[in-house]
């Protein structure tokens, strides 16, 4: 009787554990995303300032850090596409699990990315 016991109760802190590590987990996927989500939008703000002053231009990464970019730790940022017809900017953070993406109408989307998946596995 005592072993039965005594293997629930190690069961149930390991469960115990599990939930503890997963939702830990989750929080910092959250803070991640956030992270990438606002360099996202601040690498279009960027990009807007720089279209004013070449408004013909080609954007790329060092041309949106003179117009006063700075990405977050973690943080990885794709340009797309660099002309303001087409512009497309994506963000990532490597701790995340969404990939953020804008357009040269300010509009924001979010997907999830492979990490949704190994995240859920390592869970």
């Amino acid at each position: 009787m005592k072993t039965k016991r005594f293997t629930f109760f190690c069961l149930s802190i390991s469960l115990l554990c599990l939930i503890i590590s997963c939702s830990g987990a989750m929080k910092y996927d959250a803070l991640a995303d956030a992270s990438a989500e606002a360099d996202v939008k601040s690498a279009f703000t960027c990009a807007m300032i720089y279209f004013i002053d070449y408004p013909d231009g080609q954007l790329n990464l060092n041309e949106l850090n003179k117009a006063g970019f700075s990405k977050s730790e973690g943080v990885i940022i794709t340009i797309v596409q660099g002309r303001f017809d087409n512009l497309l900017i994506s963000s990532e953070h490597s701790s995340g699990t969404k990939i953020f993406k804008t357009f040269n109408d300010g509009r924001i989307e979010s997907s999830g990315h492979i990490g949704d998946v190994l995240h859920i596995i390592s869970c």
